[in-house]
């Protein structure tokens, strides 16, 4: 597809036009099915290929160049970003039913309910949330709720070193609680 070709596509997409878009989508089509298999999705293929849609109409709408390389590499960049994000709905639904990880910390969420812990490993969890500081307690949260560690240094305005020997602490400190018990 020459440049000329592109930025008339792009530009009747943006304005509306139904084929234009249904054309970059095409184009697209690879891109989408391998990030599909590559991200071994739990979406069903329909339901993925409606997302991929929708990720280039809100890529259209807000792309300012019309160059066809600007769109490849956005549309790229938003599809990874939409994957990331199915995962943390479905990891928060499916992982942590009956938890709230939007509470400072799990302790207080279960003493404010007065819940009794479903099993042991929900109390282990809790009496290792209640050791830890406010910050530590503040990145277990977020690794649980799916973000990676660059995610949570931005979050915790930490650097990316504390977060990994914060983690690499965690670890040693769950290890000999699990040896202990």
């Amino acid at each position: 597809m020459t440049n000329q070709k592109a930025m008339q596509l792009i530009q009747a997409a943006q304005a509306g036009d139904e084929a234009a878009f249904q054309d970059i989508f095409e184009a697209f089509r690879g891109l989408v099915w391998t990030l599909y298999r590559d991200h071994s999705l739990q979406t069903q293929q329909y339901d993925w290929e409606q997302e991929s849609r929708l990720v280039l109409y809100q890529t259209l709408r807000k792309l300012k160049a019309t160059h066809w390389g600007a769109l490849t590499r956005y549309y790229n960049q938003a599809l990874r970003h939409r994957i990331v994000q199915l995962w943390r709905e479905s990891y928060r639904y499916e992982s942590v039913e009956g938890v709230s990880l939007n509470e400072a910390c799990v302790t207080t969420y279960v003493q404010s309910a007065q819940i009794t812990p479903p099993s042991a490993a929900v109390a282990t969890i809790v009496d290792f949330m209640s050791n830890l500081g406010v910050k530590e307690r503040e990145f277990v949260l977020l690794l649980a709720m799916g973000y990676d560690i660059n995610e949570c240094a931005v979050q915790l305005e930490r650097s990316r070193s504390w977060c990994y020997a914060t983690r690499q602490n965690l670890k040693k400190i769950y290890q000999a609680e699990a040896k202990g018990s």
